[in-house]
């Protein structure tokens, strides 16, 4: 896929306008300061060059289950002048990627999906247990112990409000899903994704378990709200009046150039067939 590397209707500049202003907000919003001190791969809350030839030098995979999502990802990444192997495909029963470890993983999965086809995987090294060695065994913690699995919910006999009932096969996959993205996670990499609210407290089926486990043997937060990595930053000094008007004027900046990028997508989404 070839890039872009001038301004054209299609990308008109607008990553790196968005990254300019980025810049700006560093030491102001936490979210900003954690994209940027991870952008090219420095981390820990280090101030790295961000440029195009930086931003290019990432290589993105991922992999989406329904056909129009996966398409207009790719579309999305096109429009940027941005490479990306995107599979389509079921995460967990056809995993595109297995042999895949990545140094961030950024996600949003369906929140407590079940019928997922656990019979299908219930053996997969996915699910492992990390945190306790197998009998007589040497290793350092974060490896797999032999066979021993966690326990996920296996599913069962469900009821409708009609009272009729059918069986699903594989029950919340909230934590099959936490499993799944330390399973691709580098030994130092970062992951941030999104889960129901109640997956910070649930017991069910060995949920509670898989938390400690993924706490203690790796020293992971599982926190909402929680951004790791970053430094703290000192009080510039800018009255909060002075900088919000800086910020406002950027982001009005900004919304105009977001309706024109709307319209070169619309054109884009037209010509693929998917227009209004």
């Amino acid at each position: 896929m070839a890039k872009a590397t001038t301004p054209t209707s299609a990308n008109l500049g607008f990553e790196d306008k968005l990254w300019a202003a980025a810049d700006k907000l560093r030491g102001n919003m936490d979210a900003a300061k954690f994209v940027q001190s991870h952008a090219s791969s420095n981390g820990n809350g280090k101030k790295p060059k961000v440029g195009p030839a930086v931003r290019r030098d990432i290589s993105i995979y991922g992999q989406e289950s329904n056909n129009t999502t996966w398409r207009l990802a790719l579309m999305n990444l096109a429009i940027r002048g941005i490479d990306g192997k995107i599979e389509w495909g079921d995460s967990f029963l056809n995993d595109k990627h297995k042999d895949m470890k990545a140094d961030y993983i950024l996600a949003n999965p369906p929140f407590n999906m079940e019928d997922w086809g656990y019979s299908k995987v219930k053996n997969d090294v996915r699910w492992r247990r990390f945190d306790l060695p197998a009998p007589g065994e040497t290793r350092q913690a974060g490896q797999p112990s032999g066979n021993a699995q966690f326990s996920l919910p296996p599913g069962g006999e469900r009821k409708r409000k009609d009272g009729s009932t059918f069986t699903v096969d594989g029950g919340n996959a909230n934590y099959a899903w936490i499993l799944h993205f330390l399973h691709h996670l580098a030994p130092h990499g970062t992951a941030g994704f999104v889960l129901a609210n109640g997956s910070l407290t649930s017991n069910t089926s060995g949920e509670g378990d898989i938390r400690k486990a993924i706490i203690e043997a790796h020293g992971h937060v599982l926190t909402p709200g929680r951004y790791v990595g970053t430094e703290e930053v000192e009080d510039d000094g800018v009255p909060f009046e002075e900088k919000m008007a800086e910020l406002s004027a950027e982001l009005y900046e900004q919304m105009i150039e977001c309706v024109a990028l709307d319209a070169a997508i619309r054109k884009n989404l037209e010509a693929l067939g998917y227009g209004e």
